[in-house]
């Protein structure tokens, strides 16, 4: 009898002093390395995963400038008097563009940004056509353009960009022309040169494409048609524009 009470003894005391399992240390970890529910706590600097992936941001986005070459015709399908058109007097012209922008709004695959571009752009005189047409000198052209440009983005990293663009602005024009050239002196007091501005519409789309240094972004190809009114219709193509986004 007295050997049963003392195995029943050791029993409850070996109960007693055994710790209760969510308190036991796992192993290779000491108590300090268990948290609050008993789960081993992870090293010092080390975020717990919580099985949500941040995307990488690979591009810039907000305010920019940026400069573009360009490649400017005006196109002659707008005939003056005597069907004398402003453009066929000009050759092909070169210039340069100036834009300042920001964006607007930008999600996963599109956006939109607003751009204020300031255009410079020279065109040389070709000869005369006809002896009906006004011998031109060089004549230069400023444009003034406010502009809205949504954008496709495309790519899981959002480098290359898709976009159309539309605007509105003023177009001032300053040529060369001595009026000893004339054929016909009524076409020069018709001719459309000076200080005096003349609006414009603008339409067009390119492509974009951001390199690994997030802030720098280029212009394949961007192609505009303007309609500058009273004037002509003129197209524009900007290539190799270099763009920085702050």
């Amino acid at each position: 009898m007295w050997r049963f009470l003392v195995m029943i003894g050791m029993a409850g005391v070996a109960l007693w002093c055994t710790p209760p399992l969510h308190a036991q240390p796992v192993r290779g970890t000491t108590g300090d390395d268990i948290d609050e529910e008993g789960e081993p706590a992870l090293p010092s600097g080390v975020a717990e995963d919580t099985g949500r992936s941040e995307r990488v941001v690979e591009v810039a986005r907000g305010g920019y400038i940026k400069t573009e070459p360009v490649v400017f015709d005006y196109l002659g399908v707008l005939p003056g008097a005597a069907d004398y058109a402003f453009g066929y007097g000009l050759a092909t012209g070169h210039g340069m563009r100036l834009v300042a922008g920001g964006d607007l709004v930008t999600g996963s695959t599109v956006g939109i940004s607003a751009e204020v571009a300031f255009w410079q752009v020279v065109n040389k005189a070709l000869v005369p056509r006809s002896p009906s047409y006004l011998h031109q000198g060089p004549t230069r052209s400023y444009l003034f353009e406010i502009s809205a440009r949504p954008t496709v983005i495309l790519g899981s990293a959002g480098r290359f960009n898709l976009y159309l663009k539309g605007g509105v602005g003023v177009c001032f024009l300053e040529g060369d022309i001595d009026p000893a050239e004339l054929t016909d002196p009524t076409l020069y007091s018709s001719f459309t040169y000076g200080l005096n501005p003349k609006p414009l519409a603008s339409g067009g789309g390119g492509l974009e494409y951001y390199t690994r240094l997030s802030h720098f972004s280029f212009t394949f190809l961007e192609i505009d048609v303007l309609y500058v009114l009273g004037v002509d219709v003129a197209l524009a193509v900007n290539f190799a524009g270099v763009k920085y986004t702050f």
